[in-house]
């Protein structure tokens, strides 16, 4: 009998764990400690991640960023601007991987227009040309 394996994505363990430690509060002594939920501001963590699927980009090595490989249509991923293929490389003046970004990103795309995204985004097939600039902004379809 072979034990079943779970595949979590990458991205979705950092993120929620990311989010979960800035949501928890200590209690004072005499009290029970709170449980954290999985709620940050005034946005719901788990539906948000549910709605898009990112990626560690590159794969191997040092991250630079997070890869767009799925968005739900008329999600606030998509509201925001990004799209499939999208590599996230900066959220405010913070490049993906610094102290809090994961966190950011999920405050930037649940209040569109709050911090401005940086991505790069390729045109023209994997050997097309390769633009970086920052959502929100007219971006070319």
């Amino acid at each position: 009998m072979t034990a079943k394996r779970w595949s979590i994505p990458f991205i979705t363990v950092v993120l929620v764990a990311t989010a979960l430690s800035a949501c928890s509060t200590k209690s004072p002594k005499d009290s029970p400690p709170v449980q954290a939920e999985a709620k940050a501001d005034d946005f719901d963590i788990s539906k948000l991640m549910s709605e898009a699927r990112l990626r560690p980009f590159p794969e191997t090595g040092p991250r630079e960023g997070f890869r767009v490989e799925a968005v739900e249509a008329a999600s606030p991923w998509t509201q925001v601007g990004l799209r499939k293929g999208d590599v996230i490389v900066a959220v405010g003046n913070k490049a993906i991987g610094e102290t809090g970004t994961s966190l950011d990103l999920l405050r930037a795309v649940a209040h569109p227009g709050s911090e401005p995204i940086e991505i790069i985004r390729r045109s023209g097939g994997p050997h097309g040309t390769a633009e970086r600039f920052q959502l929100p902004h007219t971006v070319p379809k």
